[in-house]
């Protein structure tokens, strides 16, 4: 589970590799893939200042658009 502040490094350590990276707004966003009842969503995590900033919502996403 994250927390708001947590470190960049403390994020890649619970949530590892980000499936995609994005810079908007001078934050960086950082797409991840979860798979949950059996479907697939994506998750942005907003790091700003090294820190976590704030958590994306889940999106449902079809595996035809990856």
């Amino acid at each position: 589970s994250l927390s708001v502040r947590d470190s960049k490094s403390e994020i890649f350590q619970t949530l590892g590799q980000p499936f995609k990276v994005e810079r908007i707004d001078g934050k960086d966003h950082w797409i991840y893939k979860f798979i949950i009842n059996g479907r697939h969503y994506t998750r942005a995590v907003i790091i700003k200042d090294g820190m976590l900033y704030k958590k994306g919502n889940f999106k449902p996403y079809s595996l035809r658009t990856f």
